[in-house]
């Protein structure tokens, strides 16, 4: 399986980015699970003849947050492929994962990717936005904040893992990383907690 963990600065109305104690919120894009009613990252499986993960991750993404039920032309999926592979923060992690559907002879292995973009228009220039489709019954945008819920099965362990290393990127790189990312990104202390040193 692949994942797309993809984020965005949380703005206010009039276009500015919100902070929290002096630091930027980010905003990451979750689906509704048809099957559970739990928020997920709009990740799922590799199809035939796919050999890239990260082009998995963003296919699914298109088919779980954008299109809805309208679809999207082989034309339209190559261009938001090239748009996020031009915004790829890499690989989060790649892992067996605990998943309900997971048995003894059978189980989940998935890879995560972080891709960053500055505003919602940067992933959609031609106007949109996030849109439940396929196996989901909802997408949204979720600040990353205190409040933020719990995830679907080990996708809350792909969130700590994401917000880990945002947090090493923050402590060793200046105060911006491309993409328009600003890192001085509020993480919040009930998942910095969990980070392995």
């Amino acid at each position: 399986a692949a994942d797309p963990v993809v984020t965005i600065h949380a703005v206010d109305s009039s276009g500015h980015k919100v902070t929290k104690g002096g630091m930027y919120l980010l905003r990451v894009a979750v689906i509704t699970r048809a099957d559970t009613g739990e928020l997920a990252f709009p990740g799922g499986m590799v199809d035939p003849g796919e050999t890239r993960l990260s082009a998995t991750a963003v296919r699914e993404f298109c088919e779980e947050a954008v299109q809805g039920d309208g679809g999207m032309s082989d034309a339209d999926r190559q261009n938001f492929i090239q748009r996020f592979n031009s915004h790829s923060r890499g690989e989060i992690v790649k892992k067996v994962v605990d998943d309900p559907r997971n048995t003894d002879n059978a189980w989940m292995e998935t890879q995560a990717f972080w891709f960053h973009f500055e505003t919602e228009s940067d992933i959609f220039p031609n106007g949109g936005t996030l849109n439940a489709g396929d196996d989901a019954v909802g997408a949204s945008w979720k600040t990353i904040d205190d409040d933020f819920p719990r995830m679907y099965g080990d996708h809350e362990n792909i969130l700590i893992a994401f917000l880990s290393k945002l947090d090493k990127l923050q402590r060793e790189s200046p105060e911006t990383a491309g993409d328009g990312l600003s890192l001085n990104v509020y993480i919040p202390q009930k998942y910095s907690s969990q980070f392995n040193a």
